[in-house]
Protein backbone atom coordinates (compact mmCIF):
# COMPACT_ATOMS: atom_id res chain seq x y z
CA UNK A 1 0.00 0.00 0.00
CA UNK A 2 2.61 2.24 0.73
CA UNK A 3 4.52 1.90 -2.44
CA UNK A 4 1.31 2.77 -4.31
CA UNK A 5 0.82 5.96 -2.46
CA UNK A 6 4.54 6.61 -3.09
CA UNK A 7 4.13 6.02 -6.83
CA UNK A 8 0.93 8.15 -7.09
CA UNK A 9 2.41 10.96 -4.67
CA UNK A 10 5.48 11.20 -7.53
CA UNK A 11 3.46 11.30 -10.49
CA UNK A 12 1.17 13.92 -8.45
CA UNK A 13 4.14 16.14 -7.88
CA UNK A 14 5.69 15.32 -11.34
CA UNK A 15 2.79 16.92 -13.32
CA UNK A 16 2.21 19.70 -11.00
CA UNK A 17 6.12 20.78 -11.51
CA UNK A 18 5.81 19.79 -15.46
CA UNK A 19 2.55 22.39 -15.42
CA UNK A 20 4.03 24.95 -13.33
CA UNK A 21 7.24 24.95 -14.76
CA UNK A 22 5.61 25.81 -18.40
CA UNK A 23 3.40 28.73 -16.80
CA UNK A 24 6.73 30.42 -15.62
CA UNK A 25 8.72 29.58 -18.74
CA UNK A 26 5.86 31.51 -20.80
CA UNK A 27 5.76 34.22 -18.54
CA UNK A 28 9.75 34.57 -18.42
CA UNK A 29 9.49 34.51 -22.55
CA UNK A 30 6.24 36.71 -22.53
CA UNK A 31 8.16 39.13 -20.62
CA UNK A 32 11.23 39.35 -22.80
CA UNK A 33 9.20 39.87 -25.57
CA UNK A 34 7.62 43.26 -23.85
CA UNK A 35 11.52 44.15 -22.97
CA UNK A 36 11.11 43.49 -19.54
CA UNK A 37 14.19 41.62 -19.63
CA UNK A 38 14.42 41.47 -15.52
CA UNK A 39 11.55 40.00 -14.90
CA UNK A 40 12.65 37.64 -17.49
CA UNK A 41 15.34 36.79 -15.90
CA UNK A 42 14.30 36.56 -12.75
CA UNK A 43 11.58 34.37 -13.61
CA UNK A 44 13.91 32.09 -15.66
CA UNK A 45 16.26 32.04 -12.88
CA UNK A 46 13.15 30.71 -10.47
CA UNK A 47 13.31 27.85 -13.04
CA UNK A 48 17.16 27.56 -13.37
CA UNK A 49 17.49 26.68 -9.50
CA UNK A 50 14.93 23.35 -10.21
CA UNK A 51 15.80 22.44 -13.98
CA UNK A 52 18.43 22.62 -16.06
CA UNK A 53 17.34 23.65 -19.41
CA UNK A 54 19.66 24.58 -22.82
CA UNK A 55 17.05 26.62 -24.25
CA UNK A 56 16.79 28.39 -20.67
CA UNK A 57 20.53 29.13 -20.79
CA UNK A 58 20.34 30.45 -24.01
CA UNK A 59 16.94 33.00 -23.40
CA UNK A 60 19.24 34.08 -20.24
CA UNK A 61 21.97 35.21 -21.88
CA UNK A 62 19.89 37.07 -24.72
CA UNK A 63 18.49 38.75 -21.80
CA UNK A 64 21.67 39.97 -20.27
CA UNK A 65 22.34 40.70 -23.72
CA UNK A 66 19.74 43.35 -24.03
CA UNK A 67 19.78 44.73 -20.42
CA UNK A 68 23.87 45.03 -22.19
CA UNK A 69 25.40 42.68 -18.95
CA UNK A 70 27.64 41.17 -21.69
CA UNK A 71 29.54 38.39 -18.53
CA UNK A 72 26.40 37.30 -17.69
CA UNK A 73 25.22 36.71 -21.12
CA UNK A 74 28.48 34.62 -21.96
CA UNK A 75 28.22 32.66 -18.68
CA UNK A 76 25.05 31.84 -19.82
CA UNK A 77 25.54 31.55 -23.57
Amino acid sequence: MKIIFYILFTVFTVNIFAENFENIFQNANESYKKGDYQKAINLYQLIEKSNESDILYYNMGNAYAKLEKFGYAILYY
